[in-house]
């Protein structure tokens, strides 16, 4: 079972679960961002340092295969490509 939570982060950093919900489209949707923005950090970075360019890219990568196992769902609609530098 995959759930998305929503979190308050207080200025203490200690998470506090503010509600969850195994709703199969938040899940896509909030995979997809997830995704989506690992790629963009990494494009990000790039032009800046190559090294942290190399790391954020590889959390790309990790990030899409894993959610790609977990959600059946992003499989069928894939319009997010990880670009590997």
């Amino acid at each position: 079972m995959i759930t998305l939570a929503i979190l308050y982060i207080p200025d203490n950093g200690r998470p506090i679960k503010l509600v969850s919900t195994e709703d199969r489209g938040l899940l896509v949707a909030a995979a997809d961002a997830a995704i989506r923005e690992t790629q963009q950090r990494s494009h990000r970075t790039a032009g800046k340092d190559v090294v942290l360019a190399e790391i954020e890219s590889a959390e790309a990568v990790r990030v899409k295969t894993v959610l790609l196992s977990l959600i059946p769902e992003l499989r069928s609609d894939r319009s997010t490509a990880v670009a590997v530098m």
